[in-house]
This record gives structure tokens, sequence and C-alpha cells, in this order.
């Protein structure tokens, strides 16, 4: 398997295409970013990691 990885200037700048579109298979999102999404019906799962 092979991973491609996305560069951006800002952590900031990804955030808009991992909610709006599900651009990445698996991506780091902010909490609270991923529960706004949810509450507007994204289709995103939590996975927790440690």
């Amino acid at each position: 398997m092979t991973l491609d990885f996305v560069h951006y200037d800002s952590v900031i700048d990804s955030f808009k295409p991992m909610v709006r579109e599900q651009t990445f298979d698996v991506a780091e999102l902010p909490i609270v970013s991923y529960l706004v999404a949810r509450e507007l019906g994204k289709p995103m799962t939590l996975l927790p990691v440690r």
C-alpha cells in the first residue's frame, strides 16, 4: 500500500476540503470541526487514537 501525502501551508487550509468535500480517506481534524460536520450531516467517522 502506498500513501499519498498532501502538503498545505497551513493545517487550517486543509479543514475545508476535509469537511466539505471529504477529499481525504484519513485525516487529522479538530474535535470541534468534527462535531460541527456531524451536526450538519456530513458522513464522517471518528477514529479514536491514543
